[in-house]
């Protein structure tokens, strides 16, 4: 939507609101993206299972910590696990409780976490996976860079962060928090065959 405001006249607000949603509805063939897109997370893991390349990239900038939103949306790795890919990595779920309970449990220990779903409650519930802890990285620098567990759960590898340096972290609140539009805003994911 496009918003005007006027302290001399309301109707010169609406006439210059609508005359500039007009002029960017008549140039939105030219806001493309210049990657291919797909509909929804299922028809792009679906996309990426088939490409010729070994490693696809897959993003939605939707739950992106640097757009200001929180990044623990677990949707993608649902959506991963549901659909069986046999090789993932989702870069990654903000979770600062994640990556306690990984870094309690040891790498190459099992781990039960609710992942996700924490700080953006509007858009996601936590979700409940099982896991082994692949790899832990503690930050020796927190506010420049974030301490992260790679978690395996079947066939995808989750970095769970305590923060992204810059972004979000548990407690923290944001202003405009579940920006996006879908309701199903998934991760960055990176999958390969």
């Amino acid at each position: 939507g496009v918003l005007a405001e006027s302290d001399v006249s309301l109707s010169l607000a609406r006439l210059e609101a609508r005359q500039l949603a007009q002029r960017i509805w008549a140039a939105r063939d030219a806001f493309g993206f210049d990657r291919e897109t797909a509909p929804t997370l299922d028809d792009a893991v679906a996309t990426a299972l088939q490409a010729p390349e070994r490693s696809v990239f897959i993003a939605d900038v939707g739950d992106n910590p640097t757009a200001g939103v929180p990044g623990d949306n677990p949707y993608s790795l649902a959506r991963l696990l549901a659909l069986g890919v046999p090789d993932a990595v989702l870069a990654g779920i903000v979770d600062a409780a994640a990556y306690s309970a990984c870094a309690r449990a040891g790498a190459g220990q099992s781990v039960t976490v609710e992942l996700g779903g924490k700080l953006d409650i509007e858009h996601g519930a936590p979700l409940r996976v099982t896991g082994v802890v692949e790899h832990l990285h503690q930050s020796p620098e927190a506010d420049a860079e974030p301490s992260i567990a790679t978690l395996r759960v079947a066939g995808v590898r989750v970095l769970a962060a305590v923060a992204w340096a810059g972004g979000c972290e548990a407690g923290r609140v944001w202003a405009g928090r579940g920006s996006g539009g879908s309701g199903r805003k998934p991760s960055n994911a990176w999958c390969s065959r």
